[in-house]
């Protein structure tokens, strides 16, 4: 912007075009500070700070009461209500500011428009017109002048309480409460018994009357899915009244409080009670780390019609409300922006957004935004004031002890009804030592940078009571196996997910033991609960029954425990192309009870935190066949991208959602090619609702084909009903497992940018494998591996078992202390000691190979050896048996070689005789060989020409030679050409008439090149004289007269010749 700034005015743009505004121009910015200004920027404006203390509040309600208030009350009821203001506002802002905290602080203006908004948001529900002053006959009735000052009074005091009051914590409520008894008790008296905020307004009677007196009784509904259990408390009722009201005026309301207190389930609660009396259409959005701002216009406009071109209104209703959760999650930019924040600020603002592909401005009419979120901290970020003053802020508290046990008494004790009288009588027992633990827990158990997943709210309190309602009366029938149950249920849900023995030891010694003794009883050991034997919990314990047949029950013991799952996978891998090869030590087993419980709840999701190779995938899968689940993972390739991953959830969606099936999505942290991936899974987990999942075509699909199945269900025949009803059914249907390495910063991002992550999944951490663990494997390796002598084999198992299992551990401990020194981690995981096992064992056939292929030699070797000494004994004894007659060969070898002397001197005559002849034929041979040399040296002289007339030869073509033949009137040098080779050649006529038939000939070239050189007839020779002799008939003459293929033939022809003299002359000499 300072190109613009300048005098020159000129806009440049990234795609380097550059647009000069008009002089008449003047750029004004409005801004809340100057924190990511330049001083560049600054320097080319007028500063003008507007201080918010002198400009105050009062103008804004004096604005309000002409408006707004004296549409519906006489002059003296807005006097007298803004007199209250004055007496009172300035009091409760100081006194906030001072002695109050805020989880999400806001502006003092915020809270006055708050309480200006929803007082005239309540004021129809009085009932009550308000003046005070003379009619229009100049009569003032003093009943209805006190009837309108009591109702001003309690109306100005409860809105006062909850929005001067409203956004503070739970602590401060108690603060605010003395400090506002003081102030309006002259208006509306508050009972000693109970804060302002537990009261609400009766009209009729003109003062406050408790909550609790209009909390509706609850019923437990056993067809209803836990999930949608909801239990009316004072907490619900008063936040939900709040709500409904100010929603019903179109005033955003922002609910902020810690996590797990019942911000998101209040405002649907609310919106999905309201949608039927109010036509109502409701659009949820959830925000995560990842949102952006074209994500958020995309859903919204999804959820709404166009109308007249430039106008959004709701498409099914006559009001919309945006309800988006976890609003300041989205991350912040460079320069402290949040671009889905910014987004939803100028819709409320400005009524409307800037259409992304038109760039023309949108009405959006008829839309109310509200929302939730946490404190601003972990992964969440501080929200922009500019955006926070146009909502209503209300803080919910931590549910106190007592609501809880209200709660969770209700629900427990509505599901035990038919069970045994001992057991229901422990219900309060069971809830109170739950809410026990969670508290403590809480308390003692803190976030840390190592453990970012220690992070409780209440809805591990629900894990644990929707534990306790997997039984049936059968499988507890005993106040003994009720305490057992429990003791389970919390080792799930909070002991699962510690990291070190210390945090484990305080939890079951000081939390657990101390909590069981206490409300159970103080006969229990801790040994017998958590070392002798662990308690195990789960529906598989018997085969062959159906899921539906199963029972949650205690399982016998690990040993049993190893058998079952021995068969479950023996069944598995019958029923797979991949089957798998498990040892079940007892960690195994421990972790994959753990997994199959958490898949058998609806809406059960795991997240698996441990080291690569502990068995988090393969323990998912087995877990899954067991349930009778289909276990579903992304195919991973070099080009899978964020559309495939969609294309993938579609159908997980479809199957989960249409067709009812449950599945499971397993997804690694090594499978996340982008982290847009992340924040669709967040979504799945939080709402089941994935933007932009499914096109409006697609939708319409969905609905088409779940309508019969949420019309039985209950649904009327509204779309936004069963759609809503679509993704209640993928949520208990599909059930997300992640894993994901303890190791770098990935699981701690993880919980800091998705909260559904830690909030939405049970935790379960695989530890690094016991000795017991890595024993049991490297047995089931060796196996099949014979290791010695088959009578010590076991024993040479155990010992390298042994040593492989020490080597490992001091392994580990060097890595500790490579660690500590160093500052460099080096990792030792289960797979390490897998590829350990598996390097020996190959090692060892490896070289057991070399050694059977040296020893096969060795017997080779000694087979032959032993068949050579056979053979030599039989020759021996041939050679004793053949003695005789060797003696007789001998003697008539002697008379042989007697002969021989006679015979040799005959010999050596003759000898001398040939000797003489080789000399005599020696002299002739080199006389030939010297008359060989000769002709050969003649002969070289012919040979030359004739290879070059071959040569010139092998140039012509057909198409020279043709050339020959198409002359009418033959040159001299041509003629004598071609009745010289007319003459080698024998042919009967040498006239040119029959020369051009022979240059015709195809063959012709062939014919002179395959001549037959060394049979010359003498005759021909004779009659070819008279031709070499012509002083004319020469290569060169020829070559000038008649042409280059004249001048070959010529060439060959005078070869010819020369070669049959030098035959001659050779001939002799070969002889």
């Amino acid at each position: 912007l300072n190109s613009v700034l300048d005098d020159s005015k000129l806009l440049c743009l990234d795609n380097g075009v550059r647009i000069r505004l008009p002089d008449q121009m003047r750029m004004l910015f409005e801004v809340q500070d100057l924190t990511v200004a330049s001083p560049a920027t600054v320097s080319r404006c007028g500063m003008v700070y507007m201080n918010p203390a002198e400009l105050g509040w009062l103008p804004a309600v004096l604005s309000w009461a002409e408006s707004r208030l004296g549409m519906v009350a006489d002059q003296e009821a807005v006097d007298y209500t803004t007199g209250l203001f004055r007496s009172c506002v300035d009091k409760g802002l100081d006194f906030v500011a001072k002695q109050c905290a805020m989880l999400v602080m806001v502006p003092d203006i915020n809270l006055v428009q708050s309480l200006c908004d929803l007082f005239m948001a309540l004021l129809p529900q009085t009932g009550t017109e308000l003046f005070m002053g003379p009619d229009e006959n100049g009569e003032t009735d003093p009943a209805v002048a006190h009837r309108s000052s009591q109702t001003i009074n309690v109306l100005f005091t409860f809105c006062y309480v909850w929005s001067i009051g409203g956004n503070v914590d739970q602590e401060s409520q108690e603060k605010f409460d003395t400090f506002a008894r003081g102030l309006l008790d002259s208006l509306a008296p508050c009972p000693p018994d109970g804060l302002y905020y537990d009261y609400q307004p009766d009209w009729e009677m003109g003062c406050l009357v408790l909550w609790e007196h209009s909390v509706p009784r609850f019923t437990y509904d056993p067809s209803l899915p836990f999930s949608r259990i909801l239990v009316p408390t004072t907490h619900t009722v008063r936040y939900a009244y709040l709500v409904q009201a100010l929603v019903s005026a179109a005033k955003p309301v922002l609910l902020n409080g810690v996590s797990g207190v019942g911000k998101s389930i209040i405002m649907q609660a609310v919106l999905s009670e309201s949608t039927e009396p109010m036509s109502l259409q409701v659009v949820g959005l959830q925000f995560a780390h990842r949102t952006s701002a074209s994500q958020t216009q995309e859903m919204i406009e999804s959820q709404l019609k166009a109308k007249g071109g430039s106008r959004l209104r709701p498409a099914r209703a006559k009001k919309a409300v945006v309800f988006v959760d976890d609003l300041n999650m989205p991350a912040v930019e460079q320069f402290g922006a949040q671009p889905p924040l910014e987004l939803l600020r100028q819709l409320i603002g400005m009524g409307g957004f800037y259409d992304r592909k038109s760039l023309h401005w949108r009405v959006v009419e008829g839309v109310t935004v509200t929302a939730a979120c946490a404190p601003p901290e972990g992964g969440r970020s501080p929200t922009t004031a500019r955006l926070l003053r146009f909502f209503h802020m209300l803080c919910l508290p931590e549910l106190s002890q007592e609501t809880l046990l209200n709660i969770f008494t209700s629900i427990l004790g509505g599901y035990m009804q038919g069970f045994a009288s001992e057991v229901c009588v422990q219900v309060p027992a069971l809830v109170g030592a739950s809410v026990e633990v969670y508290l403590k827990v809480k308390e003692d158990l803190r976030p840390r940078p190592s453990k970012a997943h220690y992070m409780f709210n209440l809805r591990d309190i629900s894990r644990v009571i929707q534990g306790l309602m997997q039984v049936t009366p059968r499988s507890c029938s005993s106040v003994e196996a009720a305490a057992r149950l429990w003791v389970h249920e919390n080792m799930r849900v909070f002991h699962d997910r510690l990291v070190d023995p210390q945090d484990r030891s305080y939890f079951t010694e000081e939390v657990l033991m101390e909590i069981l003794r206490r409300k159970f009883g103080p006969g229990w050991d801790h040994g017998e609960l958590f070392e002798k034997g662990r308690i195990l919990f789960g529906d598989f314990g018997r085969l062959g029954l159906h899921v539906t047949d199963r029972v949650y029950t205690e399982l016998e013991g690990i040993p049993q425990v190893q058998q079952v799952l021995d068969a479950y996978l023996d069944d598995y891998n019958m029923n797979t192309q991949n089957p798998m090869d498990l040892v079940f030590f007892q960690d195994h087993c421990e972790h994959l009870c753990r997994i199959a419980r958490i898949l058998r709840q609806p809406r059960g999701n795991a997240l698996l935190v441990g080291l690569t190779g502990s068995g988090k995938q393969s323990l998912t899968r087995l877990a899954s066949s067991i349930q009778e689940y289909q276990c579903m993972q992304i195919e991973m390739s070099a080009k899978y991208s964020m559309a495939q991953f969609r294309d993938d959830l579609r159908d997980m969606y479809l199957i989960a959602g249409v067709r009812g099936k449950p599945l499971v999505f397993l997804l690694t942290d090594s499978q996340v090619v982008d982290e847009a991936m992340l924040e669709d899974v967040n979504s799945i987990l939080n709402t089941g609702q994935v933007p932009g999942l499914f096109s409006p075509a697609d939708k319409e699909k969905v609905i088409s084909d779940c309508m019969e199945k949420a019309t039985r269900a209950g649904c009327a025949g509204n779309r936004d009903a069963v759609y809503h009803h679509f993704f209640n059914a993928v949520r208990d249907n599909l059930h997300v497992v992640l894993c994901v390495s303890p190791v770098g910063d990935t699981l701690r991002s993880w919980c800091r940018q998705f909260p559904s992550f830690v909030n939405c999944c049970t935790l379960d951490w695989f530890d690094k494998w016991p000795q017991e663990a890595l024993q049991s494997v490297a047995m089931r390796v060796l196996a099949d591996v014979n290791v010695g002598h088959e009578d010590g084999d076991l024993q040479e198992k155990v010992k390298l078992v042994s040593a492989a299992v020490k080597i490992h551990l001091d392994v580990e401990a060097m890595a500790v202390q490579f660690y500590e020194e160093l500052r460099r981690h080096f990792y030792v995981t289960p797979t390490s000691f897998l590829e350990f096992i598996k390097l020996f064992t190959g090692l060892l056939d490896e070289h057991r190979t070399e050694l059977s292929e040296s020893l096969q030699r060795i017997k080779t070797g000694k087979a032959r050896m032993a068949e050579t000494n056979v053979q030599v004994d039989t020759m021996t004894q041939e050679l004793k048996d053949m003695q005789p007659m060797l003696q007789e060969s001998k003697t008539k070898t002697e008379e042989m070689m007697r002969d021989l002397e006679v015979r040799k001197g005959r010999a050596g005559a003759v000898q001398k005789e040939v000797a003489a002849a080789a000399a005599a034929a020696a002299e002739q041979q080199k006389v030939a060989a010297a008359l060989q040399a000769d002709a050969l040296k003649d002969l070289d002289e012919a040979l030359p020409a004739l290879d070059a007339s071959l040569k010139a030869l092998s140039k012509l073509n057909k198409g020279d030679v043709m050339e020959l033949a198409t002359y009418t009137s033959v040159p001299k040098a041509v003629g004598l050409t071609m009745s010289a080779v007319l003459t080698v050649l024998q042919e009967p006529k040498t006239e040119w008439d029959h020369a051009k038939s022979v240059l015709r000939d195809a063959k012709f070239l062939a014919r002179l090149q395959a001549y037959d050189k060394d049979n010359i007839p003498p005759q021909v020779i004779t009659k070819l004289q008279k031709y070499i002799t012509d002083p004319d008939f020469t290569p060169e003459r020829v070559g000038v007269k008649g042409s280059d293929a004249c001048k070959s033939i010529c060439m060959w022809v005078h070869a010819m010749d020369l070669y049959y003299r030098v035959s001659l002359t050779v001939a002799p000499k070969k002889a």
